[in-house]
């Protein structure tokens, strides 16, 4: 079996503290009720996000994984497949990769 990595580029960042977007109808409450749930709330979450090492809130998904390819056949289909939906991303610096200069970066690799 084998594993197909690929870089892509020009993915959008990706807000991973976005608020859940939830539309149901609460039963109403005044403003001075809503305003003491909203503040037990944020002083319940304040001491767990500072307990928590956080390393950005903005993220780039920039790799693709596909595995469980039977054989060259197949890893040619899926990279065929994601030049079809993304831009795999090329080398620039050639000396902190493992790719030449103006290569594609995608790997390909066995598993177990």
């Amino acid at each position: 079996m084998k594993r197909l990595t690929v870089h892509v580029s020009g993915q959008p960042k990706v807000d991973t503290k976005e608020p859940a977007k939830i539309n149901k109808k609460a039963t109403s409450k005044s403003s001075y009720e809503t305003a003491i749930d909203q503040g037990k709330a944020d002083k319940a979450s304040a001491g767990k996000e500072k307990s928590q090492g956080q390393k950005g809130r903005y993220k780039v998904y920039n790799t693709i994984t596909v595995r469980d390819l039977k054989d060259m056949k197949d890893v040619n289909e899926a990279l065929a497949e994601v030049r079809k939906n993304y831009t795999i991303a090329i080398c620039e610096d050639s000396r902190r990769s493992n790719w030449k200069s103006g290569d594609e970066m995608y790997h390909i690799a066995n598993q177990k």
